[in-house]
């Protein structure tokens, strides 16, 4: 009903334990853990629907440290004299392996070709030919043009708009670069029901949906910050509206233009924020915005900020759910080494620098946990441009282009499977639902590739088990990490049937690659 009341105003209405006024105040942390969430609510709050029903609700917040106003937890004390009644005991949930490998397989494909297409992309605000030069230099593939020329608020702006977007198209085919311009004004006369404007877009999009440079659309940026937390009643119509925009505008899009392979996707900043996940039905895919370094943190081993992990966390959430929607595709991860609005101490604007090892952990650790692809994001804000940051992504870009290959062929069916010591969750920093130690198997036509990523602590003994490798004789072989100058031996196991690498030490943040040949060498 959405109204106060004093305390004990419903003298008639005790609860199970003689207590009364327990609906309806704010909804409650318990102790539980419900995976990829951090706690479980329950209760609801003055401001929902489902005040005073003692069921799980979504949490919409990654921390029970937050200040959000409709959340809060309950402390309770039995009367002097009186014993308090104890719930049963409920176990602490066990980490599965789906934390590992529990999640559908499902990349983005190429609208020309059917075939998986791995994003290896930069977000640019606004980008013209010089910052296409730079983008093709660092081994870009993919373009998000934020600013893109998508208005069509009159005839004469859609004209102009759609004469700039397809030489801007022009430009990114010359060099070998897809684009995926977002058109996040679309939206809003679907809301209006604007049907003068929504026939412009159409013509827009009939005028550009031809071009082979043409990736696909990007409906809107952060939308999760436009429906807020999505808990309280007023706030749920709200959300309503813009999830029914978005329905909408996808539906228009696949009429006008019907290659399904074009993909309809927006950025999520806060996952997992409850509203989130309203939007999923109406998308493709989608990509998660984190953030990398502290300001001033000294190196990535000092670990001054959740951002890498709250990466592979937001990416196991997505990854989960496409369990839900299966049409929805793998999310892809947006690093971030931005921005004017990061201070240093002297409170001097400056861009956060992502360093390679670190960027390197944040993409191999998400790939690890169900992403596909890689984003940075930003270029051309308006301030100086990072040569360093450039060559960090550059020198990211280029190991993946080497795997892309083995990405390509086998991330819809791994070619072996993984067994090692540290598949469960050590409840420390930020998560409560990673697993320790996450893996990827991959092939090329050559090599096996396997992926490993410390997502947790120090290990001093990583114990790897592969099986269903196909490897001839002699039943050993000398793995080497890529880019590393040290290796470790593979040996057969007859009693298991495995390939067991020998035991290693694991740092939180390290990323193994795992070059395994096919065919043994004599060195």
């Amino acid at each position: 009903m959405r109204y106060t009341t004093e305390a004990g105003f419903f003298s008639r209405s005790p609860g199970p334990f003689g207590t009364f006024d327990m609906a309806g105040n704010v909804a409650e942390w318990t102790e539980g853990l419900n995976p990829p969430f951090l706690r479980t609510l329950r209760g609801g709050a003055f401001d929902t629907d489902d005040a005073g029903r003692n069921e799980p609700i979504r949490n919409p917040v990654f921390s029970s440290i937050s200040d959000v106003h409709d959340i809060g937890f309950r402390i309770a004390a039995a009367e002097p004299g009186e014993t308090a009644a104890r719930a049963p005991a409920v176990p602490a949930p066990v980490a599965a392996a789906s934390a590992v490998t529990d999640f559908p397989r499902r990349p983005w494909l190429d609208p020309l070709t059917g075939k998986p297409f791995f994003p290896l992309a930069w977000f640019s605000y606004s980008s013209d030919e010089k910052d296409l030069d730079d983008l093709r230099a660092q081994g870009a593939n993919l373009v998000l043009y934020i600013n893109a020329p998508t208005d069509t608020d009159t005839d004469e702006q859609t004209t102009a708009n759609i004469a700039k977007m397809r030489a801007y198209l022009d430009q990114a085919h010359q060099r070998d670069i897809r684009v995926l311009p977002q058109i996040g004004s679309h939206y809003s006369a679907q809301m209006r029901g604007d049907a003068a404007e929504i026939a412009r877009q159409k013509r827009w999009v009939e005028a550009v949906k031809d071009h082979p440079a043409l990736f696909g659309y990007q409906l809107y940026d952060e939308p999760e910050y436009a429906a807020g937390f999505g808990l309280g009643v007023e706030t749920q119509r709200h959300l309503g509206k813009l999830v029914d925009a978005f329905a909408k505008t996808r539906r228009s899009l696949r009429q006008w233009d019907p290659n399904t392979n074009r993909m309809i996707s927006v950025v999520f900043n806060l996952v997992p924020l409850s509203s989130w996940t309203e939007f999923l039905p109406v998308l493709d895919s989608f990509q998660v915005d984190r953030y990398p370094l502290d300001k001033e943190q000294a190196y990535f081993g000092h670990r001054g900020d959740w951002g890498p992990l709250m990466m592979a966390w937001s990416m196991h959430h997505g990854a989960a759910a496409l369990r839900d929607h299966p049409h929805l595709r793998n999310p892809s991860p947006c690093m971030q080494g931005v921005g004017p609005k990061c201070l240093d101490s002297a409170q001097r604007p400056v861009w956060r620098n992502p360093l390679y090892d670190e960027t390197r952990f944040m993409a191999y650790s998400s790939l690890t946990v169900g992403s596909w692809g890689v984003f940075h994001w930003i270029r051309k804000m308006g301030f100086g441009e990072s040569a360093e940051i450039d060559a960090n992504v550059g020198r990211l870009y280029r190991e993946l282009r080497g795997l892309m290959p083995a990405l390509v062929q086998s991330y819809q069916d791994p070619p072996f499977t993984v067994r090692h010591d540290h598949e469960g969750i050590t409840r420390s920093f930020l998560s409560d639902s990673i697993a320790d130690v996450t893996t990827l198997a991959l092939e090329d036509r050559d090599h096996y590739y396997l992926v490993v990523s410390d997502n947790t602590g120090f290990f001093p003994e990583v114990r790897l088990r592969l099986k269903g490798l196909k490897l001839a004789a002699p039943d050993f072989r000398e793995a080497q990490v890529l880019h590393e100058d040290w290796k470790a031996m593979l040996r057969f196991s007859k009693d298991t049937g495995e390939w067991i690498l020998e035991p290693h030490p694991m740092h939180f943040g390290d990323v193994n690659v795992w070059v395994i040949p096919k065919v043994h060498t004599d060195d």
